[in-house]
């Protein structure tokens, strides 16, 4: 009886951007160029203030996304950082294999702008987050201290 070979890690770095290029999890020539990349990219991540202090090399599929993503009092990565992934894809897509047409190169480029913002936006609310308002007495919630109130929409919920 053959045993199955074990499921590739969903988690794995690696195997995450490789999917996102199309490329099979199990395709390994380009693995070495690919991991290249994929470390310029983490580091870009990291000066976005995004992954371990100091940075994190990967050399294989053993590299994970919670390895990189989850912080010290974190036991889970925090969902406002998935722009991440889309963001290794579109960076490593560029240095790997750019798109050949001017006008999909600049839709990369605006889109890879984009994701920097909202990484740096969502990793300043994690580590600043604003204070809840300061209510002592709910009937003191009045017009003037309503419209003094920062209101967050997450999803797009309604307020």
């Amino acid at each position: 009886m053959t045993e199955t070979p074990p499921e590739p890690n969903p988690d794995s770095i690696l195997l995450t951007t490789k999917r996102t290029l199309g490329l099979d999890p199990d395709y390994t020539p380009y693995d070495g160029e690919i991991i290249v990349h994929i470390n310029s990219v983490l580091a870009n991540l990291n000066q976005l203030g995004l992954g371990p202090v100091g940075g994190m090399v990967i050399d294989g599929a053993d590299a994970t996304w919670t390895d990189f993503l989850v912080r010290e009092e974190q036991t889970v990565p925090d969902p406002r950082l998935n722009h991440a992934k889309s963001y290794m894809h579109m960076r490593v897509k560029m240095l790997f294999d750019p798109p050949s047409v001017g006008y999909v190169l600049t839709a990369y480029e605006k889109m890879i702008q984009e994701a920097e913002w909202r990484l740096m936006v969502a990793q300043d609310d994690i580590i600043n987050p604003l204070p809840p308002p300061e209510i002592t007495n709910p009937d003191d919630l009045d017009e003037d201290f309503l419209a003094d109130q920062h209101v967050i929409v997450l999803d797009g919920g309604a307020p």
